[in-house]
């Protein structure tokens, strides 16, 4: 069953990177590239894990909790209008529409090219155009939760019941400064006034706690197509499910989802496999997997490169003067002590010592620190706001364990951290989601954002501007239309 289990979960990941092979690059090149990444694949399928724990009626039990958990967490993003989408789906909906309606690749406005991380779209595009008859919406969200169920799955058939509750910690939990941000603020407004010098202080220094590290909940509803494949890539390498040499052909599907969050996978593969070099040596990074996924790399990075603006891999903060006011005031060092410390103060209270000295946690020691000094220093948010998800995977993880195993003994510490943590999510499920849940035909079309109706090739509109494209080499890559 394990074997499947990972054989399905590998298949995820490649899929995607199939398809911008068919769709994107000359044929000549993605066949030859296709059939070697399908072949290592195989390989890598046939030396997996494949020994599972004893199954009991039990068991049986948390796989239906878990399937209905994911269920509900997918439904909360609202990708068939069920629930109310966040406003970024303006441009997540006209990109998947174009690619359901139009030929790969895709242009934007004028016929140019069109270059973004769309490879999570590809699969329930393609299932679109072949079976018209099932709305794409629906493909769109089948293809969300059969994501997420695969992630978890590989941490249940190793841990059990431990992956429900990791499930339900990795949603709620967030960032502790939001309390901050949201509580204190408007508290003090609404007690002292506007205009008090309590209300006033308070703003003057919201810069302290404004660095976003995007916690899961949000990271599932505004940025899914980023996070799910993160997640999936994730639930392999924390499940143990592949070799470790075999890690990094896993890793290589991830940059056409998501480059930032492929990107910050480096400090967890690192903690991984350097400490088996004295055991393993060279071969360890150097065997046939690897260099399959080494060629195959550089045709998404280029394909992404070709983006003319920053939006692909930087973004800029849009809060103006934050980071320049902060760093000429010399306020940069409490800004990015305050960011790294509402992280690592935490998991070290909460955690016991035997769980600080694992690879996890120097990922996410490496993570914390890395994310705030880019910001403050670069103005740039999207590697904190898309890698973020790997810190809190990771974070989230040794936290469930550190539960399962010291809950009863330190019940009260971890209740006062939930309480504390979790409100943003708890306030954004029951507010957001649940509240503006209805399947009515004309509210379901109230709650999709389509200001773009469903398509790229708007050029009056500001949006289009961030995804200026210049055609990368015709000696790798189709022009649109052909």
């Amino acid at each position: 069953m394990r074997k499947v289990l990972n054989a399905a979960t590998l298949l995820y990941l490649l899929v995607p990177n199939l398809l911008f092979l068919a769709g994107w690059v000359q044929p000549v090149v993605a066949g030859v590239v296709g059939m070697l990444l399908l072949v290592a694949a195989w390989y890598i399928g046939k030396h997996a894990a494949g020994e599972m724990l004893p199954w009991s009626r039990k068991d049986t039990l948390g796989v239906a909790l878990l399937a209905l958990l994911c269920l509900g967490w997918v439904e909360s993003i609202g990708l068939n209008g069920h629930v109310i989408q966040h406003n970024d789906f303006i441009v997540r909906n006209a990109i998947y529409d174009t690619l359901v309606r139009e030929s790969w690749p895709i242009a934007g406005a004028g016929e140019t090219y069109f270059s973004y991380y769309l490879a999570f779209w590809l699969v329930p595009a393609g299932l679109s155009k072949l079976i018209p008859s099932i709305h794409a919406a629906h493909w769109l969200y089948m293809w969300a939760y059969l994501g997420v169920l695969l992630a978890m799955l590989q941490l249940y058939v190793r841990w059990r019941w431990r992956a429900v509750l990791f499930l339900v910690l990795l949603v709620l939990v967030g960032d502790v400064s939001i309390w901050y941000r949201h509580y204190a603020i408007p508290l003090a407004t609404k007690l002292s006034g506007a205009e008090s010098p309590c209300t006033q202080w308070l703003l003057e220094h919201e810069v302290w706690f404004s660095f976003p590290y995007t916690d899961s909940w949000t990271h599932l509803r505004n940025m899914f197509n980023h996070i799910i494949p993160t997640w999936v890539l994730l639930g392999l390498l924390v499940a143990r499910s592949l070799r470790p040499r075999d890690e990094l052909y896993a890793a290589a599907m991830l940059p056409i989802c998501s480059p930032m969050a492929a990107l910050a996978t480096l400090p967890l593969l690192a903690c991984r496999l350097l400490p088996r070099l004295r055991q393993e040596g060279w071969e360890l990074l150097c065997n046939t997997p690897t260099a399959i996924a080494c060629l195959y790399l550089p045709l998404p990075l280029l394909y992404l490169a070709a983006n003319e603006g920053s939006n692909i891999f930087f973004s800029p903060t849009g809060i103006g003067n934050t980071s320049y006011a902060a760093i000429s005031s010399g306020g940069w060092l409490l800004v990015y002590a305050i960011a790294a410390a509402s992280i690592l103060i935490p998991a070290c209270i909460l955690l016991p010592r035997s769980y600080r000295h694992t690879g996890l946690f120097y990922c996410v020691c490496v993570l914390a620190c890395l994310f705030p000094l880019i910001w403050v220093g670069t103005r740039h948010n999207e590697l904190a706001m898309k890698g973020s998800g790997v810190m809190w995977f990771c974070l989230v993880w040794l936290y469930t364990h550190a539960i399962w195993h010291t809950g009863r003994q330190y019940a009260r510490r971890w209740v006062i951290f939930l309480l504390i943590s979790a409100p943003m999510a708890g306030v954004c499920l029951v507010g957001v989601c649940i509240k503006s849940w209805s399947r009515e035909p004309s509210t379901v079309q109230e709650h999709i954002c389509g200001e773009w109706q469903g398509h790229l090739n708007h050029p009056h509109d500001p949006l289009y501007h961030s995804f200026r494209s210049r055609q990368p080499t015709t000696l790798l890559f189709r022009s649109p239309g052909k």
